[in-house]
Formats: C-alpha cells, sequence, structure tokens
C-alpha cells in the first residue's frame, strides 16, 4: 500500500533527521530525552516529531536547550512555551519548545519537546504500547490518519 510504504519513509527519514539536527545529543546536556509518540510508536504520518526530556530544572533545561539549538542554525523557526506559569488543562506542566526544520524532502518539519520533572507517564504509554498493538493496527492506525479519520494527538 501507498500510504505504508510512505509512512515508513517518513518514519526513517524522521530517524535521520533526529540524528543529522544533533537533537537528542543536544538535548542530552540537559536531561534524558525520550522519543514518543507516532515516530516511537511507528505510525507516522504529519511530520511532527514528539519528544519528551526528564529533567529536575525544567526552565533551565529549556532555556539551555533552546540557546543550543538557536546557535546551531538548523531550524528556520522556534516556538518556546510556558506552561508552569501558564497552565493550560490540556498541557502538562513543563516547557515546550517547538523546532522547524525544512527537510531535504522540501517539507517542513516539527520537532515538539517538552521538558518535565516527570516522563512515567510517557514510559508507561510506550511500554504498553508495545505489549499490545499488533502490526495489523500499527496499519490501520497509519491508514487512518492519512485519511484524516485520527486527529493527531498533542500532549
Amino acid at each position: 500500500m501507498e500510504i505504508l510504504t510512505e509512512s515508513s519513509r517518513r518514519i526513517k527519514y524522521a530517524k535521520k533527521l533526529i540524528e543529522k539536527l544533533s537533537i537528542m545529543e543536544t538535548l542530552e546536556k540537559y536531561g534524558e530525552p525520550l522519543i514518543i509518540g507516532s515516530v516511537a510508536m511507528e505510525v507516522f504520518w504529519k511530520r511532527d516529531i514528539d519528544i519528551v526530556v526528564k529533567t529536575s530544572d525544567i526552565r533551565w533545561a529549556s532555556m539551555g536547550a533552546l540557546e543550543d539549538f538557536l546557535k546551531s542554525k538548523n531550524f528556520s523557526k522556534y516556538q518556546y512555551g510556558d506552561m508552569v506559569d501558564y497552565p493550560r488543562e490540556d498541557r502538562p506542566e513543563g516547557y515546550i519548545l517547538n523546532l522547524f526544520h525544512e527537510g531535504t524532502d522540501g517539507e517542513l518539519w516539527e520537532m515538539e519537546v517538552w521538558f518535565l520533572e516527570d516522563v512515567t507517564y510517557y514510559e508507561e504509554q510506550l511500554q504498553e504500547w508495545e505489549k499490545n498493538i499488533e502490526a495489523e493496527d500499527r496499519e490501520d492506525i497509519i491508514l487512518r490518519k492519512a485519511k484524516g479519520d485520527i486527529e493527531e494527538k498533542v500532549l
């Protein structure tokens, strides 16, 4: 199926992009990064890579990472969100850094990085997913995402 082939290509590209842009290497200076969401679960469609960083000083870590990413000049746009002093019901308490990069595929890719004190929920979610998901389920989710039947959930 074309959609599944394209999803597989996008997953491979996303992983190469993470490496090429030194995303994890940069984030490791500030805490313990973990790739989550559709890349980790291999149900990737939308060009949106989700990462959480576990750290005890989330403000310091988020500001340091932002400065490092700005210096790298690898991104065309940066967004920074404070969900500590400005909490939102549908967001975790932490800081978010959105990085935008135009890939060699000509498409705009977004890296959404959350800096949190506790990432247990996301670790458990990935473990649960790995235990319970079958290949056919993954395929069905990808096809439904591509058709717009499933809305991509933001943390």
